[in-house]
């Protein structure tokens, strides 16, 4: 394998990452909102999905 097939399969192994992780933070997104319906304190939210409070605050 050459260095500019090394460098794609790099490049698309990260991009499948990426994606992955895209996808993680949409479903903690979706769990984050759920605890808000059910009244859930923002700050509890924040532990258990970890993210920040402004970011929570926008849902």
């Amino acid at each position: 394998m050459g260095l500019e097939e090394l460098l794609l399969d790099e490049a698309k192994k990260e991009g499948k990452l990426e994606g992955k992780l895209e996808g993680i933070h949409e479903g903690i997104v979706a769990v984050a909102i759920e605890m808000k319906k059910h009244g859930i304190p923002n700050e509890q939210i924040a532990k258990f999905t970890k993210l920040s409070i402004a970011e929570i605050e926008k849902l």
